[in-house]
């Protein structure tokens, strides 16, 4: 059916789908791409993500792709211990990848050590980007040390590492690690790790742009430190934190953070303590003029702080927000307040799901490009009024209330809407 629909697409169009593709990855590539291939020709898949594997799967190693060799980032992930056929076939994948730049590895723990050093070993001179990753769960069994720290303190070229829930990883081995690799621009660190938590000192910000960190164990001293060295950040993302999330923007917003340009907060579903309003203000008030990206996850951002967020950020292009006591006004004025927004996700309110009253007559934004709203319901009459402001959007999310044929409308207006319901 795919393969169908592309074949009617001019030119221009299935350049389009081809780098949306290059950009976005593909899923189940094999599957796909012996289908694709031929038609496209001049194109190239530059991201490939091969699923979740086990010994039990078909196995999607047989990626023939015509154009294999011009594959920039691969991602694989393990779900149980290979085969070691297998084993061989990531080899040959691997080595059949001169341009390889990126590499992401999940479910490690199941595979031998040895193993992942041989595969990483072909690549330490020329990789960019690396994440390895044991598993979401923490291991049962013995513990066996699996990262080859060595190898990646000897890639001079890595930029970015992402690297947790290792077996025998310790906050020591990765202060270690990170203090020779000073290319590092970007990292992710995700518990557990196997001691004490991570302590942050100055030179571990030294090039650092980028952050994440996916932990429950920062103290209150480590965020301060955190504040303190971490003024040249631009990218900021806590997961999982508790009541140090409001801790963590008091001191920001104290503080001149002058290179911060999108910020990823989310907290804890169950136990999570709101933070205080006065915290969230003092954060948008002292950092105006320089978020380009803001995201939200069961933090308690109200309307007052929506509508300081576009007052104060004329630069904000992306708003992602989920379990936030948002009302339907507040998301009224706020799209109102901030007519460069390109992008606005809404997830389930604290409050409960939105209706189509949170959509403005008017929208103020012409660069609007997606739209993805958890409302109660949705007809084509309400976005009647909202066509000629609607012309640039790609996507489209609302709730499943109507025949999709009633919506063919707004297609016309954007012919590469992706338009899904919930």
């Amino acid at each position: 059916m795919l393969v169908q629909m592309l074949e009617t697409l001019p030119p221009d169009d299935l350049d389009k789908f081809a780098h949306y593709v290059g950009a976005s990855g593909v899923q189940n590539v094999a599957a796909t791409c012996h289908a694709l291939q031929d038609l496209l020709k001049p194109y190239f898949f530059r991201s490939v993500h091969l699923g979740r594997l086990d010994d039990g799967s078909d196995f999607l190693w047989e990626v023939s792709m015509r154009y294999h060799h011009k594959v920039r980032s691969l991602s694989m992930s393990f779900d149980g211990p290979l085969l070691e056929q297998h084993i061989q076939q990531v080899s040959n994948i691997l080595d059949s990848l001169p341009y390889l730049k990126q590499l992401s590895f999940a479910g490690v723990r199941h595979i031998q050590a040895h193993h992942l050093w041989q595969w990483l070993a072909a690549f330490k001179d020329r990789l960019r980007g690396l994440e390895i990753w044991g598993s979401c769960e923490q291991p049962s069994g013995p513990r066996r040390e699996i990262i080859p720290l060595n190898l990646l303190a000897d890639m001079p070229h890595l930029t970015h590492l992402g690297i947790g829930s290792l077996p025998g990883l310790t906050s020591g081995k990765v202060v270690n690690i990170l203090s020779h690799i000073p290319s590092l621009t970007s990292l992710i660190l995700r518990d557990p790790f196997d001691d004490a938590v991570l302590d942050f000192e100055p030179w571990f910000f030294r090039k650092l742009r980028r952050l994440t960190l996916n932990t429950t164990n920062l103290s209150f001293y480590q965020l301060h430190k955190l504040v303190d060295y971490g003024s040249g950040l631009r990218e900021v993302a806590l997961y999982s934190l508790k009541e140090a999330n409001g801790r963590f923007l008091s001191r920001v917003g104290s503080t001149h953070w002058s290179e911060l340009r999108a910020l990823d907060l989310r907290g804890i579903q169950a136990g999570n303590p709101p933070i205080p309003q006065e915290y969230l203000h003092q954060f948008f008030t002292h950092n105006r003029r320089y978020l380009w990206s803001l995201q939200c996850k069961y933090i308690q951002l109200n309307d007052p702080c929506l509508y300081l967020l576009a007052t104060v950020n004329p630069q904000l292009r992306s708003v992602r927000l989920f379990a936030c006591p948002i009302t339907n006004e507040g998301v009224c004025r706020f799209l109102e307040l901030a007519p460069q927004l390109e992008e606005f996700r809404l997830g389930t309110t604290a409050r409960g799901r939105l209706t189509t009253a949170c959509l403005p007559q008017r929208l103020g934004s012409n660069r609007l490009r997606h739209l993805v709203l958890d409302i109660h319901r949705a007809f084509p009459d309400d976005f009647n009024s909202l066509t000629d402001q609607l012309q640039n959007l790609e996507k489209l999310v609302l709730p499943r209330s109507a025949e999709l044929d009633k919506f063919e409308f707004l297609k016309s207006y954007c012919p590469w809407l992706e338009l899904k319901f919930t």
